[in-house]
């Protein structure tokens, strides 16, 4: 549920206290602001300030608020909201099925430049993954016990699972489309300027499907693990692999086994999920949730499903997206 930044400012380093009361001060100022983009000025604040208070890495913090510092004025600072419910937020929400219209933020120069590194580099994402499947079906017991798997063979540590993905494995499909490459190399950039993480080295082609970026889920804990309404919290106290199963709502998951330990018989060959692949998912859906954007994009959705058409102005870029996935029409 959309929640107000916390008060008073609760950072020391003079880089993020700065960065940090510009969204305060959005926030304070939001009935007041013209919107500009998609998001409206009170997500957008809310959306810039909880990314610095969940920040995964302190490199990470500093990025967003040097882009914070670095947006001047109004329009630049939603601009920048704008980029990162795009490219981050999105990349992990159920909504990530519908690649949104890669979009151009002209408030956000820097951004642009920092993503163009990334295009030559990018390739393409086989659509099999039918090794990685096979794979993580022999590590299927540990997710049934802890019950975030449907055990269909009532005592049997075998189940029918789904191969979840971490990370979207379309985010680098369809590259030959122009938009499709930029939206990509937007989603790297953020990636490793955000998350601090190498998304070349680690997730380009085929490596989206390496067993570091893939959960064995049933449908419906698949369904809400891509809908950002269960993550797993990792306390850096906590054991190897331990992780909390946390939720939007109680109801998720107080039928289930938590904390909860993942193994593998193998850690070489069949290696765990990368606890910084969950701890980024953690935190956008925490931002996501805190900030309101998720119900602005369920918001948008809903619309899609209930309306079918464009919004009247054009401006929903997951209409207009969803729309012309489903006509199988390319978008100019």
């Amino acid at each position: 549920m959309p929640t107000p930044l916390p008060r008073p400012n609760p950072f020391n380093d003079e880089l993020v206290i700065s960065a940090y009361n510009r969204c305060l001060d959005l926030e304070e100022r939001e009935a007041q602001v013209i919107k500009h983009g998609r998001l409206p000025p009170l997500i957008s604040a809310r959306l810039l300030g909880y990314l610095i208070v969940e920040a995964t890495t302190k490199d990470g913090r500093l990025e967003i608020c040097t882009d914070i510092i670095g947006a001047v004025g109004d329009q630049a600072l939603q601009a920048l909201a704008n980029v990162y419910k795009d490219h981050f937020i999105r990349c992990f929400h159920s909504a990530r099925s519908r690649s949104p219209t890669p979009s151009h933020h002209p408030s956000a120069p820097s951004f642009d430049a920092q993503k163009q590194p990334y295009r030559p580099l990018l390739v393409p994402t086989p659509r099999s993954h039918q090794t990685a499947k096979a794979k993580v079906s022999l590590i299927d017991g540990p997710s049934a016990r802890a019950g975030l798997v449907d055990d269909v063979r009532g005592a049997s540590p075998y189940t029918v699972t789904h191969a979840a993905h971490i990370f979207d494995r379309s985010t680098n499909e369809d590259l030959g489309v122009p938009k499709k490459a930029d939206y990509a190399a937007s989603f790297n950039a953020v990636l490793d300027r955000f998350g601090q993480i190498k998304p070349i080295a680690e997730l380009n082609g085929a490596n989206i499907h390496r067993l570091e970026n893939i959960l064995t889920l049933s449908l419906e804990f698949h369904s809400l693990f891509d809908k950002l309404e269960i993550w797993l919290e990792r306390n850096p106290n906590d054991p190897p692999h331990q992780y909390t199963i946390a939720s939007t709502d109680p109801g998720y998951t107080q039928s289930l086994q938590n904390p909860v330990t993942l193994i593998t018989h193998d850690a070489e060959t069949h290696p765990l999920p990368d606890h910084r692949y969950l701890a980024l998912h953690a935190a956008c859906a925490r931002v996501a949730h805190l900030s309101g954007a998720s119900e602005y994009i369920m918001q948008v959705l809903r619309e899609l499903e209930h309306i079918g058409v464009l919004a009247y102005d054009g401006s929903s870029d997951a209409l207009y997206y969803a729309l012309v996935r489903r006509l199988n029409i390319e978008a100019h």
